[in-house]
C-alpha cells in the first residue's frame, strides 16, 4: 500500500489559466471547468498519485473523473482511492494505492 499527498494553492490555477499551453500540459479536455478549487483539487490528486506511485508520470496520463455521487477517482487505476478537499485558498489531494 502506497500513499500520496499533495497541497494546491488555488491562486497557482489562476496563473495556470493564463496560458493555454500550461493549461494543456496539466488538464484533460474532460478535466477543464471554471471552477478553481475543483481544478486546484485535480492538480493535487494527480501529483499525489505520482507520489504514491514513486515515479514522475505525464500529467495527461493522468486522468481524474467523479463518479454518479460525485466521488473523484483516477481513470484506468482500479487499485486507488482518491480523497481531493478544498477550504479557502488550498486543496489536498490524498491518494491511496492498494497493490
Amino acid at each position: 500500500m502506497d500513499i500520496g499527498i499533495d497541497l494546491v494553492k488555488i491562486a497557482r490555477i489562476e496563473q495556470i489559466l493564463t496560458d493555454q499551453k500550461l493549461v494543456h500540459k496539466f488538464f484533460n479536455a474532460s478535466e477543464i471547468t471554471d471552477n478553481l478549487e475543483s481544478l486546484a483539487g485535480i492538480l493535487a490528486a494527480k501529483e499525489a498519485y505520482m507520489k504514491a506511485c514513486g515515479d514522475k508520470l505525464e500529467w495527461l496520463s493522468i486522468e481524474i473523473k467523479k463518479n454518479d455521487l460525485g466521488k473523484p477517482y483516477i481513470v484506468g487505476k482500479i487499485n486507488t482511492r482518491v480523497s481531493i478537499s478544498h477550504d479557502g485558498d488550498y486543496a489536498v489531494a490524498v491518494v491511496l494505492i492498494i497493490n
